[in-house]
C-alpha cells in the first residue's frame, strides 16, 4: 500500500523542491491545465473564426441594388457566386426552364448602415470550383438522364421523371439557403442583421446546429417533389423506388449541406476568407480572453497563492 501511496502523491523530496521554488504541487499542477485551456481556447477561437468566416463569406458576396426613387421597381438582389454554388434555376440542371417572374422582395433587419465589403470572387475562385463540379455547363447524373425528346418511351419517361424529381428539391432546398444568407447580407437601405460578429458568433452555429433537421427537410421536400414532378410514377414505385431516391438524396443534400458550411469557401478562395477573420480579429481576440479568463478561474478556484 505504501508503494501505491508513493505512486499517486509527491514525495518528500519533490514537494520540498516545489517549496524552494514557491510552487505548491496543487499551484504547479493548475498552472499545467490552465496552458492546455489556453491552447484549446486558441483552437476554440480558431475554429469559430474561420466557421464563421465561411459563412460571412456567402452572406458577403450579395449585391444588393436599390430602384431609383422614381420608379416602383422592386429592389434586386444578385449573387453570381451563389448562383453557381446553388443554382436554382431548371437550365442549370439541363432541363428545360420555367417562365417565371423575377425575385420578390429582399428581406430586411433594420435600419442601420451596413458597411460591410463587398465579396466578388474572380474567374480563379469559379475555375477552382470547376474542379469539384460546381459551376460546369455540362449537367451530371442523374440530370443528364432527361431527354426533351417529342415522342419518347416508357423507360425514359421513368428517366426524365428521376432526373426533374431530383432537380426540383435541389432547386427548393437551395432556394431556402439563398434566401437565409440573403437575410443577413449587406443592404444599401440598413440591415442591422449584415453585423459580421453577429453572424460569425451567432448565427453560423446557429446554421450548423440546423444540420439535424435538414435530413427530414430535404427527405420530405425529396417526396414531394416525387409526387409534383410525375404522381403516376411515383404513386406504383411507392413501395420501393420512392424510398431509396428520398433517402439518397437526402442523405447526399445533408453531407453537401455540412461541406458547404464548413470547407467549401476556404478551399475555393482562402484569401477572402482569412481576409474576413483579420478584419475581425479584435472580437476574436476578446472571445480568446473571455474564455481563457473563464479556465483561469476554474482552473485557479482551489489554490491558494
Amino acid at each position: 500500500m505504501s508503494d501505491t501511496m508513493s505512486d499517486t502523491t509527491p514525495s518528500l523530496i519533490d514537494e520540498k523542491k516545489n517549496l524552494k521554488k514557491g510552487v505548491s504541487p496543487n499551484q504547479k499542477n493548475s498552472i499545467i491545465t490552465f496552458l492546455l485551456h489556453v491552447l484549446l481556447s486558441f483552437i476554440i477561437m480558431l475554429v469559430v473564426g474561420f466557421y464563421g468566416a465561411n459563412f460571412i463569406y456567402y452572406t458577403s458576396s450579395i449585391v444588393t441594388s436599390l430602384p431609383s426613387a422614381n420608379t416602383t421597381e422592386e429592389k434586386i438582389i444578385n449573387s453570381p457566386l451563389l448562383d453557381k454554388i446553388f443554382p436554382t434555376k431548371k437550365e442549370d440542371y439541363g432541363l428545360p426552364p420555367d417562365v417565371m417572374k423575377g425575385g420578390g422582395k429582399a428581406m430586411k433587419g433594420g435600419a442601420t448602415s451596413c458597411e460591410n465589403k463587398i465579396n466578388l470572387p474572380g474567374a480563379g475562385v469559379y475555375n477552382k470550383l470547376k474542379t469539384i463540379g460546381i459551376g460546369n455547363k455540362k449537367p451530371g447524373w442523374p440530370y443528364n438522364m432527361y431527354s426533351n425528346s417529342i415522342i419518347i418511351g416508357p423507360v425514359q419517361s421513368f428517366k426524365n421523371w428521376i432526373a426533374e424529381s431530383t432537380a426540383d428539391t435541389y432547386i427548393t432546398n437551395r432556394t431556402v439557403l439563398k434566401r437565409l444568407f440573403s437575410f443577413f447580407a449587406c443592404d444599401p437601405a440598413g440591415n442591422i442583421f449584415a453585423n459580421e460578429p453577429f453572424q460569425m458568433f451567432l448565427v453560423a452555429p446557429l446554421m450548423l446546429a440546423l444540420t439535424g433537421i435538414v435530413p427530414l427537410f430535404t427527405y420530405f421536400s425529396s417526396w414531394f417533389s416525387l409526387f409534383k414532378t410525375n404522381w403516376m410514377f411515383a404513386l406504383p414505385c411507392l413501395i420501393i423506388v420512392d424510398w431509396i431516391i428520398t433517402a439518397t438524396v437526402s442523405f447526399v443534400q445533408t453531407f453537401q449541406y455540412l461541406v458547404t458550411l464548413l470547407m467549401l469557401p476556404l478551399y475555393s478562395d482562402s484569401g477572402v476568407v482569412c481576409d474576413i477573420v483579420g478584419r475581425n480579429y479584435k472580437v476574436l481576440i476578446g472571445f480568446f480572453v473571455f474564455l481563457t479568463t473563464i479556465f483561469a478561474i476554474n482552473d485557479f478556484k482551489n489554490v491558494s497563492f
